[in-house]
């Protein structure tokens, strides 16, 4: 009896730690997803969906690829002008779509098959302190 005791306790307070870290995907405080038959290799389209106020966004990406199970930066190409992204800050009000395009074959080139990761910055205004987010929406490259 004392053993079965024990056990139900251990296993209670187990749970109350792991329990609460526990986040469905669809509860992240931004929705961020590839837009279904638009990945090509050398761009796609993507959706973001704030769920809360004060979360701002850029027109910025990065790219990784899975390779023997750990992510690694796609390398950019070479070339004699460097490429940017406009500074610009996209916010939409809690519950809005914005619908965005990401075109990469200046900067990556067009990508091998493979599974991919488009990587999105994002600042969240909470009263006077800004918080930085990274998001990532996988997608594949398929073989011809």
């Amino acid at each position: 009896m004392k053993n079965a005791v024990c056990v139900i306790l251990c296993l209670s307070l187990l749970l109350l730690f792991l329990l609460p870290g526990c986040k469905k995907a669809d509860d992240s405080p931004v929705g961020f997803e590839i837009v279904p038959g638009t990945v090509t290799s050398t761009g796609l389209t993507y959706r973001i969906t704030p769920h809360e106020e004060g979360w701002t966004f850029g027109t910025d990406f990065s790219l990784e690829r899975l390779d023997n199970d750990e992510w690694v930066s796609v390398p950019e190409i070479e070339t004699d002008t460097p490429l940017i992204f406009n500074a610009v800050g996209i916010s939409a009000d809690p519950g809005q779509t914005k619908e965005m395009s990401a075109g990469w074959e200046l900067l990556y080139g067009a990508l091998e098959p493979g599974h991919y990761r488009i990587c999105k910055g994002f600042l969240h205004k909470i009263s006077s302190a800004i918080e930085k987010t990274t998001l990532y929406a996988e997608f594949d490259i398929p073989s011809p």
